[in-house]
């Protein structure tokens, strides 16, 4: 590409055929690398910093596989109904006990019903942005290939003046002498045709520039348009597979639901029992377990005093004030949707609930409240409850309702905030079935034996000012405030309802060049395991939003090898793939928290920046403003196992 610098051109004045020095006593001496245009015309680029990134990720969509897939669910769907219509006719009406199992059958079948028509539509979108992605790839193309033509034509016209001026003027923008002498011989008419091609092309040049501007815009915008909408896609067909996978699963559990009832109903009926697990069957087993705990009568497939001594003599988690006996076991945490012992749930099931319940989407992070041992997990991928205990140190158990899917197993010691299971609870699925009524986390917290309130030993300063926690928990509210290290409350949160439309809104706001890009974040973060938002705030905090570099493109200005020096990379893409990677190195794979990568909360450890404080601050703040709630200081930044784990 040629490199313009663009410097002033003509005083307006039109050439004259009588002065000749006054013709051209206005140019300075030209350079093949140099363009002479009109102030106004100093806008070459259109493009804005980070447009000009592009992702060229190929996605694709096997559009029949996905219509062959609702098939397969609608089919599900009437085989389930069929089931249901014959069972209503061999058992008859007027059973409280089949009506009560047929309501919460019915009720998932018309959920997948919903979810199966959410999905159409849903088939439907993906098609519609494949569509819009090929058409705007096409249009990319054609502008750049228009562009690509006015650079070369611009070429050839720079190259032209250049020749022009040198027949008249010397390399200090003055009237050369000797050359006005060798062109004295020429026809005043020839030196007025090249003072008129001079213009010419100089008016051709300006012409060219203000076509480019046009195209480069068009360019932008469509950089733009075809980046969002191939995020759009990725996002599409990731809820299209997770759906179609989750419906599948309830579809199949109740066929097997419903005949394991057909052919075993008679048994139930006659031993007043149901073999299906309820609520008060969980409390009871709970109770037992810590029962087992209290009297030390352990019946863990693992020696639990070694285990004990193993996290007696365990380096305490994070050199910082703890903030709460207890980190909060999944985030974020928008609302209590069922409180510690919940009246209404004490006058329909008629016991008390003694924990809370956090809502979350399936699948969502579950972390460890604390440093710990995995006493029990039960997980049933069938007709029972799914649920994990875990032993702390203090006195401290914690229990975990309704899991998903399971990372560790009994016996394993846990740090703080280690990534542990998967939250799930949503009805009809393994583990939850028909005792959860929406997907959640129920989350109970046991001290020297006795349940307490989770509420009472979590940081309730997570919450914003316009949160909805009861009178009950607002001092403690503040008192949590408080004892913030930093005062998070002056953050202005991103006025967009999204996560991505807020991290867009954060680049614009302190991002320079191709850093403005999120799918160039999307990409540097792939595959990585590492939450998206902390790479981006470290390298806020680290160069000022690629402001500040100390190596060539080396954004997070540490060192982003095993060798922990400092480097330069070959591409931005590369520079910021290095802040993700760094965080699975040989030095920082075991750590899951922010706290831990700085001096600030790790002053013996390896760390990422040795800053004591700032850097912690501006990434904690950074981190809120992205997330819409405020972020702890040991926020975990690992989303999945780390890939590179030995």
């Amino acid at each position: 590409m040629i490199l313009f610098v663009l410097l002033m051109f003509v005083s307006g004045m039109p050439f004259s055929v009588s002065a000749r020095e006054q013709a051209f006593q206005t140019l300075t001496w030209p350079s093949r690398q140099t363009l002479f245009l009109d102030p106004s015309l100093i806008n070459i680029s259109q493009l804005l910093p980070g447009d000009e990134y592009i992702d060229h990720a190929d996605i694709r969509f096997d559009t029949q596989a996905g219509e062959t897939m609702i098939q397969t669910i609608e089919q599900g769907v009437a085989h389930l109904q069929k089931k249901l219509v014959d069972l209503d006719k061999e058992i008859g009406p007027g059973n409280p006990w089949y009506e009560q199992i047929r309501r919460d059958v019915v009720a998932v079948i018309d959920e997948i019903i919903n979810h199966k028509n959410t999905l159409s539509e849903s088939l439907e979108r993906i098609k519609n942005v494949e569509r819009v992605v090929f058409q705007g790839a096409q249009r990319l193309e054609e502008i750049r290939s228009t562009i690509d033509q006015t650079k070369n034509v611009i070429s050839t016209l720079t190259t032209a003046l250049y020749e022009l001026s040198h027949r008249i003027y010397d390399q200090h923008g003055n009237i050369d002498d000797l050359k006005l002498f060798i062109n004295d011989d020429k026809e005043i008419s020839t030196t007025t045709l090249e003072a008129n091609q001079y213009h010419h092309i100089i008016t051709r040049l300006d012409e060219l520039v203000q076509a480019m501007n046009s195209h480069q815009s068009q360019q932008a915008r469509r950089i733009r348009i075809s980046n969002e909408n191939k995020r759009r896609l990725r996002e599409e067909i990731a809820s299209f597979g997770a759906k179609v996978q989750n419906l599948e699963q309830k579809r199949k559990l109740l066929i097997e639901y419903l005949e394991l009832y057909r052919v075993n109903r008679e048994r139930m009926w006659n031993r007043a029992i149901n073999i299906f697990e309820t609520r008060r069957d969980i409390h009871d087993s709970i109770v037992a377990t810590i029962e087992e705990i209290k009297t030390r009568k352990f019946t863990a497939p693992f020696d639990v005093d070694q285990k004990l001594e193993e996290l007696r003599n365990l380096e305490p988690y994070a050199e910082f004030e703890r903030s709460a006996e207890l980190s909060w076991p999944i985030m974020p945490v928008s609302q209590i949707s069922r409180k510690f012992k919940d009246p209404d749930f004490q006058a329909q099931y008629g016991f008390s609930f003694m924990g809370i319940e956090i809502p979350a989407p399936q699948q969502t992070p579950l972390y460890a409240a604390d440093d710990g041992i995995v006493y029990r997990t039960v997980i049933d991928t069938w007709l029972g409850v799914s649920r994990f205990l875990l032993m702390h140190r203090w006195g401290y158990l914690s229990i975990y309702q309704f899991p998903s899917i399971v990372l560790v197993r009994d016996g394993d010691i846990v740090r703080r905030w280690q990534l542990i299971w998967y939250s799930g609870g949503e009805p009809g699925t393994p583990g939850a079935w028909f005792i959860s009524k929406r997907p959640n986390l129920t989350f109970m917290v046991v001290n020297n034996f006795q349940f307490q309130d989770p509420l009472n030993v979590l940081d309730l300063s997570i919450f914003k000012p316009d949160n909805n926690l009861t009178l009950e928990y607002k001092i403690k509210y503040l008192q949590d405030i408080y004892r913030r290290p930093r005062d998070l409350y002056k953050v202005e949160f991103i006025p967009w309802s999204s996560l991505n439309e807020r991290r867009q809104n954060f680049l614009d706001l302190y991002a320079v060049w191709i850093y403005r890009s999120l799918a160039f974040w999307m990409d540097a973060a792939a595959g990585s395991n590492i939450d998206l938002d902390v790479g981006i705030c470290i390298w806020f905090a680290e160069s000022s939003m690629g402001r500040f570099l100390t190596t060539e493109n080396n954004i997070g200005n540490v060192g982003n090898n095993d060798r922990w020096d400092r480097i330069g990379f070959n591409s931005a893409l590369e520079g910021a793939r290095l802040i993700y990677s760094t965080l699975n190195n040989q030095y920082l794979w075991h750590y899951h928290t922010i706290i831990e990568l700085n001096g600030y909360g790790n002053k013996r450890g390896a760390i990422y920046a040795s800053s004591p404080y700032n850097r912690q601050n501006n990434v904690v703040k950074c981190l809120s403003m992205i997330k819409w709630y405020y972020v702890p200081d040991d926020f975990p930044f690992r989303t999945w196992p780390n890939p590179r784990k030995q």
